[in-house]
């Protein structure tokens, strides 16, 4: 006798991006305001059947995302699909849809791990959400995917870090302290221009660290990293120095050869 294989079962997830599961609520939104039944959402898809791979996988995803419920195979719209759909305050679409993008299980526990941290590249976490959350290795790479795509599609990857809240403007960098600026006192009536009053340099921080680069010239290159940042800002800044420090240098040097 010949014993039937058992099919591995992946744990919960979205196998459709946020982006996607929003169009679909849009669709169902359109054949009848606030619910249709699975058969007319799939004519107007162009599916033969209501059994399809791709209509339930964009059904479970869209119920994973707080946009739909399901019963006796009509689809209902949420509070929130209606409230992304019909907005009464454009500033209130993108803490709904930082919500929604927190709602799925799976969604919940990265958000939870790697909230203000550096993401994984893909690779490496469609490996994670295989090892560590259960999910099977022939969809392991589509869960990373859409993960992601739906973080991009937001906003919330900032330097490769998830970042679900605005950041803060960056306030305005200190002036090198080499340069040393007048005191407007100390010039006279006929020197200080009324069109471009004199400026006081804002107040460097004293109190940090400081890392020197010697270079070939003998001079040194100084990072000074203020006192009082958080582990997290140094993720930060180290992610941000990967990333830009090459474009600033490349600029630079095209700036030296002018």
């Amino acid at each position: 006798m010949i014993e039937a294989k058992t099919r591995e079962k992946s744990a919960l997830y979205p196998s459709y991006s946020l982006a996607i599961c929003l169009e679909f609520v849009r669709l169902v939104d359109s054949l009848g305001g606030k619910s249709a039944s699975y058969r007319s959402v799939a004519d107007k898809l162009g599916l033969a059947s209501v059994t399809t791979r791709s209509f339930l996988g964009k059904i479970s995803s869209s119920k994973q995302f707080g946009l739909i419920t399901t019963a006796s195979e009509v689809i209902q719209l949420t509070d929130a699909a209606r409230q992304y759909l019909y907005p009464t305050d454009e500033t209130e679409i993108k803490p709904l849809l930082i919500s929604l993008f927190s709602k799925p299980p799976l969604y919940g526990k990265l958000v939870e791990r790697f909230q203000d941290k550096a993401l994984p590249p893909k690779v490496q976490l469609s490996n994670l959400l295989m090892n560590e959350y259960s999910i099977i290795k022939q969809v392991k790479d589509n869960a990373a995917e859409c993960f992601l795509n739906s973080a991009e599609s937001l906003g919330l990857i900032q330097n490769g870090i998830l970042v679900l809240e605005e950041l803060e403007p960056a306030t305005e960098q200190a002036r090198p302290e080499n340069i040393v600026e007048t005191e407007p006192e100390t010039l006279s009536q006929a020197e200080q221009s009324p069109q471009e009053p004199a400026r006081q340099a804002p107040a460097s921080p004293t109190a940090g660290y400081r890392f020197e680069i010697p270079t070939l010239s003998k001079l040194s290159a100084v990072v000074f990293i203020p006192e009082g940042v958080t582990s997290k800002d140094l993720d930060y800044i180290n992610l941000y120095m990967e990333k830009m420090l090459p474009v600033f240098l490349a600029n630079l040097k095209d700036e030296l050869q002018e």
